[in-house]
């Protein structure tokens, strides 16, 4: 039995994009953990709850505000902790995750309600934020945000 040219076309097509689906199925799974971790980490914030991005971010973060300033993580937690900083609500959008092995960086959008040392801040801005698997559990190591103009 002699395939066609348009049957051939046709079951290469599939394989290709079976293969597709595999490998984008794979994608999602691998970069699920550092999108929950992500999500987890702004539901803490909102929260203030320090005990929990005590263990999402690493000791070594980094976490450059859209204004400019850096912090530490002791920094940016002491400040979470003592009230400095209130965040109301932070709303990511168009979220994307690159995953490398045991590194993952996440790209998006956000607007973010938030109090800063007593001042109300209303901000939209893109960040990219790094995320290492360590011991087994994904930490933050590094924030990055740029405000965007209205």
């Amino acid at each position: 039995m002699k395939t066609s040219t348009a049957e051939m076309a046709g079951r290469v097509a599939g394989l290709v994009l079976g293969f597709a689906l595999v490998l984008g199925t794979a994608s999602l799974a691998a970069d699920a953990p550092a999108l929950e971790a992500d999500r987890a980490r702004f539901e803490a914030q909102v929260k203030g709850d320090v005990a929990a991005l005590d263990k999402l971010l690493a000791s070594d973060l980094t976490y450059v505000h859209s204004s400019g300033v850096v912090e530490t993580k002791d920094e940016f937690v002491a400040a979470i902790k003592s009230g400095k900083y209130k965040y109301k609500s932070i709303v990511p959008e168009g979220v994307t995750v690159r995953s490398h092995g045991d590194t993952a960086l996440v790209h998006g959008k956000a607007t973010i309600e938030a109090v800063s040392s007593g001042r109300d801040v209303h901000v939209v801005l893109v960040f990219t934020d790094v995320w290492v698997k360590r011991d087994g559990r994904w930490q933050m190591v590094s924030w990055h945000s740029t405000r965007l103009n209205p």
